[in-house]
């Protein structure tokens, strides 16, 4: 339909172009005089060109886009170079180019604009680069390039758009931070929650198939003799220096801040050697299993890199299902910008059954904790759970720091 209007709204211009000519030679061919005929052919040459710039086919440019990257971490700077070139040299009054830019990118600054107007007359080739300064998080798709250009008289018009199609993924911008699993003191008392470095291995629940990477200590003689193949013993795997993390992503004004941390976090936890898992909460669960190394993070930052913000997530409900998977032999993070008493009271039935949790409470720069939020605080800090509350990017040292957040 809309084609169908633009091509009936072309051809009317283009009728109303020879109209006005007709008209004027009319005037002047009843008029007579200098003044009349002076008027008419000023006149034509900016009908005539009128007439070939709308049989002039800006179809055949050759529209193309450079990036500088396909790949960034937020905060840098995309420098994106449009070039058009075309065949035929009919003198053009202007082209006006823009980048079609997401809406989720317009109100980045641009230290020079992806929207440009040229008078490039006889110029068949023109090349212009611009600049956002800023590129925030995400995952974004540019497409399209507006070209149009038009005559002297405003009548005739021509657009098109140019199908270039890139691909940019900006990954979360990681705070350098140390992440250290040691005593941790709470307030009720000398009680701690020290996490092992190696497994555990004092009771034994089983027995397995030998598996590579099993100690020649851990094989049960008995049974590889009954079975007449090598058999290892399985032990009760207590607390390690493993952790899982459970993102939450329920809208909020700090939602950008908690992805920050959390990529900052887990690049962290991953440069101290330990095996990270990743689980995001929202509409569909994402799960990224225990692993450590370039893969791992690689997964965890592509997975920060496109989450969005969702409303009316069931965090703790869903936590509920997923955590029970985990709790008995890792760590558990809890990365939250709300905390609420559904969410206490969950966290609490986790320590009693000896679950190691951190909570991280997420606010904006300017934002304070509601005496609610205080009072949750100071209630789940009671019962062994170790909570910090952040602003914004400020987390340097949070790990470093003992008692109350």
């Amino acid at each position: 339909m809309k084609k169908v209007n633009n091509f009936v709204l072309f051809f009317g211009k283009f009728f109303l172009v020879l109209l006005l000519l007709a008209g004027i030679f009319v005037y002047a061919m009843f008029q007579g005089g200098f003044v009349s005929w002076f008027l008419f052919f000023s006149f034509l040459p900016f009908v005539c060109y009128s007439l070939i710039l709308a049989i002039y086919p800006i179809r055949f440019f050759e529209v193309e886009r450079t990036i500088n990257q396909s790949q960034f971490i937020a905060g840098e700077k995309l420098t994106g170079t449009i070039t058009i070139r075309r065949k035929y040299p009919l003198p053009l009054l202007y082209i006006l180019i823009e980048e079609t830019l997401p809406a989720s990118l317009l109100n980045a600054i641009q230290s020079k604009r992806s929207k440009i107007i040229v008078f490039s007359w006889f110029k068949r080739s023109y090349s212009y680069e611009y600049i956002i300064e800023s590129i925030p998080r995400g995952e974004f798709k540019l497409s399209n390039i507006r070209v149009k250009t038009g005559d002297f008289l405003g009548l005739i018009e021509k657009e098109r758009n140019y199908i270039a199609e890139h691909s940019i993924l900006v990954y979360p911008k990681c705070i350098d931070m140390i992440y250290s699993q040691g005593e941790n003191q709470f307030e009720q008392g000398m009680t701690s929650s020290h996490l092992k470095v190696h497994r555990e291995t004092a009771v034994t629940t089983g027995v397995r198939e030998y598996r590579n990477g099993d100690r020649f200590s851990w094989i049960d003689w008995k049974s590889t003799a009954r079975k007449n193949t090598i058999m290892t013993k399985e032990f009760e795997q207590q607390q390690s220096n493993d952790i899982v993390v459970f993102f939450d992503r329920s809208r909020s004004v700090a939602f950008e801040h908690s992805v920050t941390f959390a990529a900052s976090v887990t690049n962290a936890i991953l440069q101290r050697g330990s095996q990270i898992g990743f689980i995001s909460i929202g509409k569909e669960n994402v799960e990224i299993p225990l692993g450590s190394g370039g893969i791992q993070k690689q997964q965890i930052q592509h997975h920060l890199a496109r989450v969005k913000a969702e409303e009316e997530v069931a965090f703790t409900a869903q936590l509920e299902s997923e955590i029970a998977k985990y709790h008995r032999s890792v760590s558990i993070m809890l990365i939250s910008t709300h905390l609420n008493e559904e969410m206490m009271q969950f966290m609490k039935r986790m320590a009693l059954s000896n679950a190691s949790i951190i909570f991280i409470l997420v606010k904006d720069n300017d934002a304070k904790p509601s005496t609610e939020e205080l009072q949750l605080i100071e209630s789940i800090e009671k019962n062994r759970i170790l909570p910090k509350i952040i602003y914004g990017e400020r987390f340097t040292d949070v790990f470093n720091e003992v008692g109350r957040p």
